[in-house]
């Protein structure tokens, strides 16, 4: 007689108590997003999204983004499970990314992607999400997204808690040190430099970059890139990207700046957004690096509508 062998499901937690931190948020025509680590009234912590729906009828989504460092490995698994209780019941999806999936028609490298089912409200639900065969597939998780699409979904206010954690550390702030930087490149935009890229209608005036997205219409307005073969961002190596800026008008979404190369998104660097209202102003600093690979150029963009003027750019090589 032959013996029936049944092999267990290799099953492991989709987040701990260090993913508390490091979410982001976003804001766009239809609403915004919210979220924070919060104590529960047992004892333990969870992470609390709160998604503000505003506009119904808006064809996009509001979406809570976790973008792991370094990137999750979740190879010895072929499963991942995490409790979620719907304070407010929406239409919550998870989607979670993997650089090594072949990608699909929109260009995402999806390891998953489905509703959250059984969110009714005011009970733990555990839900568990089958990974890809391949481990390949599973062993570099570089970005976790919640979302409520928009379209359709009622204006008003959706809360979710995520995980329960018995303990939570909240990061110690990081020491500064004393680093060395050589100036790669600069731009002061008393007129346009030959080593960027002026689109969206963007215009060098009066000693600033202006753009303005307003009335143009679309999600994505990518205003300035670098040009690669002027600007040779090389693999091995970390740069400091440093620019001023001013918000002429808030955007409806978002300003961000990222690097990316040549059009991978699975790769891209340094990835930063900031919000403000007219005539607030600030300076950006960011670290790209060590590249893994040679061909990247720098983005500033703004997500939905809104005006910003940039000044001072400039890249350091990180010695």
């Amino acid at each position: 007689m032959m013996a029936l062998v049944v092999l267990a499901l290799s099953v492991g937690p989709l987040f701990s108590p260090e993913d508390l931190y490091g979410w982001s948020g976003e804001r766009t025509r239809a609403g915004w997003c919210e979220v924070e680590p919060v104590s529960l009234p047992g004892g333990g912590w969870s992470l609390k999204l709160t998604y503000i729906v505003k506009d119904g009828t808006v064809v996009d989504w509001l979406d809570v983004t976790k973008r792991p460092l370094p990137p999750k490995d979740l190879s010895k698994f072929e499963a991942v499970e995490f409790e979620i209780m719907a304070l407010k019941p929406g239409p919550l999806h998870i989607r979670i990314d993997d650089p090594d999936i072949p990608p699909r028609a929109d260009g995402g490298r999806v390891a998953y992607e489905a509703p959250i089912k059984g969110l009714e409200g005011g009970e733990w639900v555990r839900v568990r999400v089958p990974l890809p065969k391949d481990p390949r597939h599973r062993d570099s998780i570089t970005t976790i997204l919640l979302y409520i699409p928009t379209k359709g979904t009622k204006p008003g206010r959706y809360e979710f808690l995520v995980g329960r954690f018995k303990s939570f550390t909240p990061p110690e702030p990081r020491k500064p040190k004393a680093v060395k930087l050589t100036l790669v490149k600069g731009a002061d935009f008393s007129e346009p430099p030959d080593w960027l890229l002026l689109r969206e209608g963007a215009k060098v005036e009066k000693g600033l970059l202006l753009a303005d997205t307003r009335g143009r219409g679309g999600v994505w307005h990518e205003f300035l890139h670098s040009d690669r073969r002027k600007l040779p961002l090389e693999a091995g190596k970390s740069y400091i990207v440093r620019f001023r800026y001013r918000v002429v008008a808030p955007a409806t979404g978002y300003f961000y700046f990222l690097a990316r190369h040549e059009g991978n998104l699975e790769l891209d660097q340094g990835w930063t957004v900031w919000r403000g209202e007219a005539g607030s102003e600030g300076i950006i600093s960011v670290k790209i690096g060590p590249l893994p690979r040679s061909g990247y150029h720098l983005i500033l963009g703004i997500r939905g509508e809104g005006a910003i003027c940039v000044d001072d750019l400039s890249v350091w090589l990180l010695l």
